[in-house]
């Protein structure tokens, strides 16, 4: 099948198996696949910015099932989703300049492809090293997560200013709870930070991010691995439209 936007052919058998792969996983392990999405089609000869932009069209179509499915369960928390929007959008905003930068000078696909590999190595160590050490514990001993103790410094975190004035309202202050995930208090700076590094990845790498931000919800926030979910795929769903747009005006998508 020829694709005329990316102007490649692609046998369709291989897109729907890929399709199938990225929906199973969004929904056992809530990321939307956007990583396997951008590097199935790198593989496929995808040119890297058409990779990345269908890659986000993709991930946000698959969420939306899922996120459903979720809230449904009571597994998705809104308010942490929204807050971590803020930082999303100006991510991705400055990932995607810096995509078309990198694209001009033919660096896009290799940038890409390393970054990748960094992160998902990076990430595999971890998890691999939290379980051998929560092995080594004594079963009666041990916390359900072996990183508590970085989830309470964390969440006691007290990062100035701590109260917006907004004119003719009134005083606000930056700290919120957040009930669904089992937050008492926490600065609305962090998820907002944590937004920003997710969309920029979700920019620069065509994926929801949300290889990132599941392991910083469980291991860094403390939040229940089921509400992680969901969150997640939540803000996916946003990461993904704002990824399509930003794309599409530089006609980098290929639906």
């Amino acid at each position: 099948m020829f694709f005329p936007n990316a102007e490649i052919i692609i046998n369709p058998f291989l897109l729907v198996l890929l399709g199938l792969v990225v929906g199973t996983l969004g929904g056992f392990f809530g990321v939307g696949g956007g990583f396997l999405i951008t590097g199935g089609l790198l593989v496929f000869g995808v040119p890297p910015l058409f990779a990345v932009g269908t890659g986000l069209t993709l991930i946000m179509g698959s969420s939306i099932i899922n996120t459903l499915k979720h809230r449904r369960l009571g597994n998705v928390d809104f308010k942490l989703g929204l807050l971590m929007v803020c930082g999303t959008i100006p991510g991705e905003l400055l990932a995607e300049r810096l995509n078309v930068g990198l694209d001009a000078m033919g660096l896009a696909g290799p940038v890409i492809r390393y970054v990748y590999i960094v992160f998902l190595t990076a990430l595999g160590t971890f998890i691999i090293y939290d379980y051998i050490k929560s092995r080594r514990i004594s079963d009666t001993t041990r916390d359900p997560i072996s990183t508590r103790r970085i989830t309470e410094k964390v969440l006691s975190l007290r990062v100035p200013p701590h109260n917006i004035r907004i004119p003719g309202i009134g005083s606000y202050p930056t700290y919120v709870s957040l009930p669904t995930s089992g937050i008492v208090r926490i600065s609305v700076y962090l998820p907002i930070f944590i937004g920003f590094g997710v969309g920029f990845l979700a920019g620069l790498l065509g994926a929801g991010g949300g290889f990132i931000l599941m392991p910083l919800l469980v291991f860094v926030l403390g939040i229940p691995t089921t509400v992680a979910i969901g969150t997640d795929l939540f803000q996916i769903i946003i990461t993904g439209s704002v990824g399509t747009f930003i794309y599409a005006l530089s006609d980098h998508v290929d639906l």
